[in-house]
Order: C-alpha cells, then structure tokens, then sequence
C-alpha cells in the first residue's frame, strides 16, 4: 500500500494513528500478476519512479550484485568472489523453505566452482548471515500437548521475498509461472518480517 501500486482503500498512515481501524474486507486493486510484480519490485522508493517494469525490478537484483561484490567482503575484511557468493546466494534461493543442508549448498555450489571446501563455504554463509540476507529458520512445533510431532530441522530462508527474487533473476513471468515456488519464496518473507 506504500508502494504507489493502488490505494487498499486507506492511507497506510491511518495504521499508525489509529489501531483499532477496521481493515477487515478491504482488498486490493491489484490483479494476481501485479501482486507478484510487486512482491518481486520491493518497496525501493529508487524503483518507484523508474518508467519500465524491467527497470523497476533492477533494483533488487542491483542489491543483490551490491551484496556480491563488495559487502559480503567488508563485513569481516575477508576477500570473498564475487561469483561465489552469487553462487551461494542462487542455490540458498532455489532451497527457500527447504529443509536442504549445508551439503547440499555445497554440492550445488560445487557444480560450477569444484574446488570450494567446506570451510569456505561456511565463511561465505556466516558472512550472509551476518548481512542479515539469510538465515536458518528455527523448527516449529505446535502446542507443547500437541500430539503432533515438532520439525526438527530448521529450514533455508532468505530476509524478504525481494531479496530472493534479486538472487535468481526471478521476472514476474517466471514468477506467476512457477506460482507455487514464488508463494513459498513470499510466505517466507512474511515470516522473516514477524
């Protein structure tokens, strides 16, 4: 609603002034396809006036290549590839709420950069995770009587569905294509942003 996509009936400010706003029924003006357009797009104010769809969603990718190139070094002065950590960063969105482990980041990773260790591959996670770009989702269990069992793994996640789309390049056509991968990749970030 602040993202100059459609009104949702009131100001987004009126959230703040008044908490027991009735918001209940109100929907979107927004088709299906516009939504993932917006999920994809992010609130960057940058994208907001840019005057092509194409445009609007090089912001998060912009981000993301941020991300490669230069931060995931800095954060701890440690030297990493820009390629790798790209690397890293694709495979980790491809295994969004998965429970897939760190060897299997590393086996996909292996695939194109054969000679990466174990090691190294914790460093580029922990550097990631100390960006706040990724992180590991605790397992949930319902109510402790509950006679269902808990999760015991945690599961891949990404802060903010942009960022995962950023990773992989994801356009809204592929996204509302592969609609079931992009609803996991956005209810992942609703739970990153609880």
């Amino acid at each position: 609603m602040n993202q100059k996509s459609q009104t949702g009936g009131f100001p987004s400010q009126d959230l703040f002034k008044n908490p027991s706003l009735d918001i209940d029924g109100i929907a979107s003006d927004l088709s299906l396809e516009g939504l993932v357009f917006a999920a994809c797009r992010g609130g960057w104010p940058s994208s907001l006036n840019k005057r092509t769809k194409k445009a609007k969603l090089y912001e998060a990718q912009n981000y993301v290549a941020n991300i490669c190139d230069s931060d995931a070094s800095t954060v701890d002065s440690v030297k990493r590839s820009p390629e790798r950590v790209k690397a890293v960063l694709q495979s980790y969105a491809r295994n969004i709420s998965t429970l897939a482990t760190d060897k299997t980041i590393l086996e996909d990773v292996s695939s194109n950069y054969m000679d990466i260790s174990e090691s190294t591959l914790f460093s580029y996670l922990n550097a990631l995770e100390r960006l706040y770009v990724i992180e590991d989702v605790p397992a949930w269990g319902p109510a402790i009587r509950s006679a269902t069992a808990m999760r015991a793994g945690k599961k891949k996640g990404i802060h903010g569905s942009v960022y995962c789309s950023g990773c992989i390049h994801v356009v809204t056509r592929r996204a509302f294509a592969g609609f079931e991968y992009f609803w996991v990749h956005f209810r992942m970030s609703l739970h990153q942003g609880s």
